[in-house]
């Protein structure tokens, strides 16, 4: 401490800016076998475990139209047993040597996951192929999972934050896919026959591009010839593009409103269309958006008491995902709370960042990002996301380079650029009583029945 800085002064300066560390990355072996299927290994013999993860392009992006939830109920019918294995004997199997076995459909893609001892590592490859390759999807079960997929809809739509994002998502895209559900729609679902989910199959699995990544203790030479015996019939031609997503044009704020007159506190998304991934200025925007977030902190939660929880960010999708300002606000201070978000977006493209702003936001960051590296599925995603758009070696360092790299005036630039505060969808979850006056001179107000949703 200086000695001619009292104690309050110090405490409330910035520390001075660090030099730039050199970060540690994961290492991992990248390998495309003659068949087509790509392989990335990343070995950690800490503990006697394997962590290996299936992954095909054929995410909720592909469901066919009208049949929206046909990747995710697929997923799920995985599990159901393959034409040689039934479930039961596949689960027992799976118990006797303590596996884990996981399956799931996000946006892009849909995996299979088998967690288990590095020595049970042959019976983790056999399965793994055998429930990508020839599931039974036995009528029976697709009944059951198809009821539990409607309950969980249900479930979703009664809890306000997610009846929220739902809300915003349809605002903001409207009827293109990335605005319904992940998990898909109650009509979807209900459209979705053992038949459809064969045709699915057989159009998505199966094809260039299939990507297994494999982390934990093993040895690379017995995983790969484990892998190689039991991908032998190789890989049929290109997957299928993705639906495209195209966002009706929003032209000026408006905002949706759903009536959930108990609700203790509004749920509360703001936002717009925002960019792919994989855009060159991705990670930029990311630091841009942080700084946004925590100047919103600062206002909304330290200085006026308006809500505990923040959120701001550009979201990672294939195709251009949403920016959004994610909030829990009192129900009395929701209009007063947009108005600020307003207010905010437009300073950021007015007045210049400060340093200390910056680097906080670089540091926090890059933290965030490193920490998805540990050990564990945070790691698999980040290989397999790698594997499954063709991203360079380098990537990660890149991503970091970026996050570090952007400065005070890019910030601005980006924020004039990418920022629309006055061309926003508003969703609202929270007492309409109380709302509609506060909301009222926001943006053109869209309110939903008390007995709707905006689930097809």
């Amino acid at each position: 401490m200086n000695p001619s800085m009292s104690q309050s002064d110090f405490l409330s300066a910035a520390p001075p800016k660090a030099e730039p560390r050199a970060h540690r990355l994961p290492t991992f072996q990248r390998l495309q076998l003659a068949g087509g299927l790509k392989v990335l290994l990343a070995e950690n013999h800490v503990v006697p475990l394997v962590q290996l993860h299936a992954a095909v392009h054929a995410g909720a992006q592909f469901d066919p139209a009208g049949m929206e939830g046909t990747a995710s109920l697929l997923a799920s019918a995985l599990k159901e047993g393959t034409v040689r294995r039934g479930a039961e004997r596949i689960n027992e199997a799976a118990e006797d040597l303590g596996a884990d076995i996981l399956t799931r459909a996000d946006w892009e893609l849909s995996s299979v996951v088998i967690e288990l001892m590095s020595s049970d590592l042959p019976f983790a490859v056999e399965t793994l192929f055998e429930m990508l390759a020839s599931p039974a999807l036995p009528r029976k079960a697709l009944e059951g999972l198809r009821r539990r997929h409607l309950s969980r809809l249900d479930e979703q739509s009664a809890e306000p934050r997610e009846a929220a994002n739902d809300l915003f998502a349809r605002a903001v895209y409207g009827d293109a896919r990335y605005g319904l559900p992940l998990p898909g729609t109650p009509s979807g679902l209900q459209r979705i026959d053992r038949e459809t989910l064969l045709d699915f199959h057989h159009t998505h699995f199966g094809r260039r591009g299939m990507v297994v990544v494999a982390a934990g203790s093993f040895r690379p030479e017995e995983l790969l010839r484990l892998i190689e015996a039991a991908a032998s019939s190789g890989l049929r031609g290109e997957p299928p593009s993705p639906r495209a997503v195209e966002p009706p044009p929003l032209g000026q704020t408006r905002v949706w409103l759903r009536d959930a007159p108990r609700a203790a506190q509004t749920e509360l998304r703001l936002g717009h269309v925002g960019v792919p991934r994989g855009h060159p200025e991705f990670a930029s925007l990311q630091v841009m958006s942080a700084v946004l977030g925590r100047r919103l902190k600062r206002r909304l939660r330290e200085e006026l008491g308006y809500t505990y929880h923040l959120r701001c960010r550009f979201v990672s999708r294939h195709c251009a995902g949403p920016f959004a300002i994610a909030a829990g606000v009192g129900n009395e201070h929701v209009g007063t709370a947009v108005r600020e978000v307003v207010c905010e977006m437009e300073r950021l493209q007015q007045e210049p960042v400060s340093g200390a702003e910056l680097d906080t936001a670089q540091n926090y960051l890059t933290g965030v990002y490193l920490r998805s590296f540990q050990p564990g599925h945070d790691l698999i995603a980040q290989l397999k996301l790698l594997a499954a758009q063709d991203l360079p070696d380098d990537h990660f360092a890149r991503y970091l380079q970026s996050l570090c790299e952007a400065d005070a005036a890019h910030v601005t630039r980006l924020a004039r650029r990418y920022l629309h505060p006055r061309q926003m969808a508003v969703a609202a979850v929270g007492p309409a009583a109380s709302l509609r006056r506060q909301l009222a001179g926001c943006g053109e107000l869209v309110e939903l029945e008390p007995d709707r949703t905006l689930r097809k």
